[in-house]
């Protein structure tokens, strides 16, 4: 890389004639390659980050069997962020509420519940919800999806942070892998 860098360096010598007009034109040169790898990097993060793995039919069907058997949410061990969609995280945030506090899950509960955070526009959302599901058979199924997207989600978002950590940190090659392992072990336990 230093082996380029003199040859570039050089080339400019003998474009520009002075080193005056050379130092200049080579801080130029420099400048745009790295505005460059910016704007890459910016466009990369932000094609990857508008188009995060999600399926919304799972997450329907998730919602819509809680609401037909509220016991089902035993099986559904997940934080209100495994939800891509954010009328989805609201309901079940709902739902949890509820089951914390031993209540019945159903429809009009959840749709008080809802009205009493002010969400209450989503209680025909709830309605639909609850009409999609015919049987829980498929939930855990279901939930496998929703959790599998939204692990991949999370995995996504951790290793655009440290895409960002490694372009603008002072940290040492090692240090940024040692975090970059670190964060890929607790992606896979989950913590």
């Amino acid at each position: 890389m230093a082996l380029v860098r003199q040859c570039a360096k050089t080339s400019w010598l003998l474009v520009a004639g002075t080193w005056g007009q050379s130092r200049r034109a080579w801080n130029n040169w420099q400048r745009r390659v790295s505005l460059r790898g910016r704007h890459w990097f910016e466009n990369l993060k932000g094609g990857l980050m508008g188009t995060l793995p999600h399926d919304i039919g799972a997450e329907r069907s998730v919602l819509g069997a809680l609401l037909l058997d509220g016991d089902t949410l035993d099986q559904a061990i997940m934080s209100v962020d495994a939800f891509y969609d954010p009328k989805h995280r609201a309901i079940f945030a709902a739902i949890k509420s509820l089951a914390d506090r031993q209540d019945p899950v159903d429809e009009i509960t959840v749709c008080r519940e809802l009205q009493r955070v002010e969400a209450g526009a989503l209680r025909g959302y709830v309605a639909d919800l609850a009409d999609c599901v015919a049987t829980t058979v498929n939930f855990r199924h279901w939930l496998r999806i929703v959790q599998e997207t939204a692990q991949r989600r999370y995995f996504i978002r951790e290793m655009t942070n440290g895409l960002e950590d490694a372009w603008e940190s002072s940290s040492t090659s090692d240090a940024l892998i040692d975090t970059a392992i670190s964060k890929l072990v607790g992606i896979s336990t989950g913590s």
